[in-house]
């Protein structure tokens, strides 16, 4: 593994549109060959380095897979996030990553299981409660907060789904905004 390569490529990737950031934590994510400095795991010196490149990989796996459901990608995000996410159970933001991503491919009641999930690891293991991300994640899931939904998705109905009316789309103001409805009939 190039530390040097896998630094910038990794650092340069937060100022790219989200399809190049993709193409470029990839790109960091290849150079990844196993732990870092394996062949001096008894040094000194090489256990701060170590735990500081593996922390970079874990960063560079989060912003890959947040720049995925940015992009409207993500169930491709998914899989991923939930392995790291299990690896890393005291990783707030995969547990929050997951279920967003969930959330945003219509599985709503997985992507609040994921977050209780997470919550009870956290006080299990630590004795502490989720951070402020994870539990304004699950009160925005509950009330399917407009700003879970990706840029763009509010030409048609939500998250591709359909309002569940007869004849009206549009039941009031809060009805036609969480829907996104036009008010047209169906």
């Amino acid at each position: 593994m190039d530390a040097w390569r896998l630094e910038r490529v990794v650092g340069d990737a937060a100022a790219l549109p989200y399809e190049e950031r993709v193409a470029a934590l990839d790109e960091a994510l290849g150079l990844w060959r196993g732990p870092a400095y394996a062949d001096f795991a008894d040094e000194d010196w090489a256990r701060g380095e170590r735990s500081r490149l593996t922390e970079l990989r874990l960063h560079a796996v989060e912003r890959r897979a947040e720049a995925l459901v940015e992009l409207g990608r993500a169930a491709e995000a998914v899989p991923d996030l939930d392995a790291h996410a299990a690896a890393h159970p005291r990783r707030e933001d995969a547990w929050r990553l997951l279920a967003l991503a969930l959330y945003r491919t219509g599985r709503q009641g997985d992507a609040l299981a994921v977050l209780r999930r997470a919550k009870g690891l956290l006080v299990e293991q630590l004795g502490i409660d989720p951070g402020p991300g994870l539990r304004g994640l699950e009160e925005d899931i509950l009330r399917q907060a407009d700003r879970l939904d990706p840029a763009g998705a509010r030409s048609g109905c939500g998250r591709g789904r359909r309002p569940p009316t007869t004849g009206r789309c549009g039941r009031g103001r809060g009805w036609s905004r969480r829907w996104g409805c036009c008010g047209t009939s169906r």
